[in-house]
């Protein structure tokens, strides 16, 4: 996302636009290389059985439904963000830089519902780990893992 400020910022020089927008992109890519690359931190969260006191478990589920609503509204925001630039592709507005705000909204939009999704799987993950346990899949990977 990064990548088009220094390319739009530094128009009138080819050079140091298209050099610092591959330094941005090349950052980027090898942060998504490293993060999927490094060992997953709840594997274990999701492969065990987790036991909570119950006053715990009680005001995780509701820090949980609070989240829950705050990250379902960015998760819509992320589906508004794509809608509109799609309405943009489809509209004739003369000498305005619809490509460049397609690029923002998408990538924002992306990175939104990713958050999202990540913040609400992971109070998924333990609130509902002895559902998730006694299910088909696990029952499945126990038997392969023996």
């Amino acid at each position: 996302m990064f990548g088009g400020v220094p390319y739009y910022l530094f128009i009138d020089h080819r050079l140091v636009s298209v050099t610092l927008a591959s330094m941005f992109l090349i950052a980027g890519l090898a942060f998504l290389m490293n993060m999927s690359l490094i060992e997953n931190p709840y594997k274990k969260l999701k492969s065990e059985r987790l036991l909570f006191d119950p006053a715990y478990f009680s005001s995780l589920a509701k820090t949980y439904e609070t989240y829950k609503r705050k990250y379902i509204a960015l998760i819509l925001l992320a589906i508004c963000l794509i809608l509109l630039a799609v309405i943009l592709e489809f509209a004739n507005i003369a000498n305005f830089p619809l490509v460049e705000i397609q690029c923002i909204l998408v990538a924002s939009s992306v990175y939104l519902f990713i958050y999202g999704i990540g913040i609400i799987d992971a109070y998924d993950v333990l609130l509902r780990n002895e559902e998730r346990m006694e299910s088909l899949y696990w029952k499945f990977i126990k038997k392969l893992k023996k």
